[in-house]
C-alpha cells in the first residue's frame, strides 16, 4: 500500500518514513564513502541499492522514496543529520547495517525488557534509551545475554565508545545539526522550581512552570481536552523546536496526594458556569497572579467562542492550576517534581543507558 493511502491512519506513519529515510541516507553515505547530497538521496539507483545492502526497517522502500520525493524539508534534513553523523566521528569505517525496529534494534529493546522485567523496573523504552534508529557493525549481530540492567547498560556505553552498537535519536533539522553524547555515567543536572509564569490569558488551557534554568520549562495541561484525559506535563526548551518529551502527572500527584478536582465534580456545575469561573480565578491567586473583572469577562468570551468541550476545558485548567497551587505552597516537594521529570523526560534516569543525540 501506499504511503499516501495510509498516511491518516497512523499518526506515527512519518516517524516511521523519515527514520527509515535517515537510515537509507546513511546507507548511501557509507557505499559511496563520501557527504550526502540531496541529489545522492534523490537518486533511485543509489536508493534502492543502499536499501537493499544495508537497512533493516519496518516499511518498504517504495515508501521511503516516494516520501522522500514528496517531502523536500524532510530531505534536508536527512542530508544534513547523515553529514553530521559522518563528520562527528562516532560512526567508524563503513560497516554498518543501519535498523529500524527491525534487525538488531529489535533485540536490543528485547533484551532491555527481559532485564527489566526480572528485575522489576518501571520504565519505558524511550526512557531507557531514545535511539530511534540503531546502527551495528557485521561483528555485532548477536547481543550476549546479561544478569542485570545494570550490567546490559555497561555493554552499551562500551559498544557506543567502539562504534560497534550505536542508539542514534533524530530530530528535524533546518541548519548545521549538533550531535551529542548523552552519558548516562555523568553526574545529573538538576533543575528547581521557580514559579508559575503569568499567562497570555486568564482562561488558558494550563500552566507554565518557571525553572532555574531560564531556558527551560515545563507546560502543564491536558493535551486532549475534547476526550478528558488527564494532565500531562511537556518539557520546552527555549529556542529549540524540540519537546523534550510528555510525562504523566498521575505519579506525583498520588505521592503528594495533590487535589484534583473530578471529572463528575466538574460535570455538576456544567449549567453553572460560573462557579468554575469562579474557582479558575481563585486558584490563580493561589498561583501568584490577580486578574480584573474586565479581563476576565473579556478572556472568558474569547475561550466560549473556541466551542471547547466544556467539562475537559475546565478539568484541564483547573486541575493544572490544582498542581500550580501545590508546588507555589510546597516549593521542597515542587523541587523534587521538577528534577525527576526532567531528569526521566530527557532520558536521564537511574536506568537509563548511553545515547548520541542528533538535533
Amino acid at each position: 500500500m501506499r504511503y499516501k493511502e495510509y498516511l491518516n491512519e497512523s499518526a506515527s506513519l512519518t516517524t516511521t518514513l523519515q527514520e527509515s529515510l535517515h537510515c537509507v541516507g546513511l546507507g548511501i553515505s557509507q557505499m559511496t564513502n563520501s557527504n550526502l547530497t540531496q541529489q545522492m538521496l534523490l537518486n533511485g539507483e543509489l536508493f534502492t541499492s543502499a536499501f537493499d545492502k544495508y537497512c533493516k526497517v519496518d516499511i518498504g522502500v517504495n515508501d521511503i522514496f516516494e516520501f522522500a520525493q514528496t517531502n523536500p524539508s524532510w530531505v534536508t534534513s536527512v542530508v544534513n543529520n547523515v553529514n553530521a553523523l559522518r563528520q562527528s566521528g562516532w560512526l567508524k569505517g563503513n560497516n554498518y547495517l543501519f535498523n529500524r525496529t527491525k534487525g538488531i534494534m529489535d533485540d536490543v529493546y528485547s533484551t532491555f525488557n527481559i532485564l527489566k522485567s526480572k528485575q522489576k523496573i518501571r520504565l519505558s523504552n524511550d526512557k531507557w534509551n531514545p535511539g530511534d534508529i540503531w546502527v551495528n557493525t557485521s561483528s555485532m549481530r548477536v547481543l550476549p545475554t546479561f544478569e542485570t540492567l545494570q550490567e546490559y547498560n555497561s555493554f552499551i556505553s562500551s559498544a557506543l565508545q567502539d562504534g560497534t552498537l550505536i542508539g542514534i535519536s533524530l530530530k528535524k533539522t533546518k541548519g548545521k545539526p549538533k550531535v551529542l553524547f548523552v552519558d548516562q555515567g555523568s553526574d545529573k543536572e538538576y533543575v528547581s522550581f521557580k514559579g508559575i509564569k503569568k499567562p497570555k490569558s486568564v482562561f488558558n488551557t494550563g500552566i507554565t512552570v518557571l525553572t532555574d534554568n531560564p531556558k527551560l520549562s515545563l507546560n502543564v495541561r491536558s493535551f486532549r481536552t475534547s476526550t478528558r484525559s488527564a494532565i500531562t506535563s511537556e518539557l520546552q526548551l527555549k529556542g529549540s523546536a524540540a519537546r523534550h518529551g510528555k510525562k504523566t502527572l498521575s505519579g506525583y500527584i498520588k505521592k503528594y496526594k495533590i487535589p484534583q478536582m473530578t471529572v463528575k465534580q466538574i460535570q455538576s456545575y456544567e449549567d453553572d458556569p460560573q462557579h468554575l469561573i469562579n474557582m479558575v480565578t481563585s486558584l490563580w491567586k493561589d498561583n501568584g497572579y490577580n486578574f480584573s473583572e474586565r479581563q476576565i469577562q473579556k478572556d472568558w468570551e474569547t475561550r466560549k467562542s473556541h466551542g471547547d468541550d466544556t467539562v475537559g476545558y475546565f478539568r484541564s485548567i483547573i486541575n493544572s492550576l490544582q498542581i500550580g497551587q501545590f508546588m507555589m505552597q510546597n516549593k521542597g516537594h515542587a523541587n523534587d517534581i521538577m528534577s525527576h521529570i526532567y531528569l526521566e523526560a530527557s532520558s536521564m534516569g537511574e536506568y537509563s543507558s548511553d545515547f548520541i543525540k542528533v538535533y
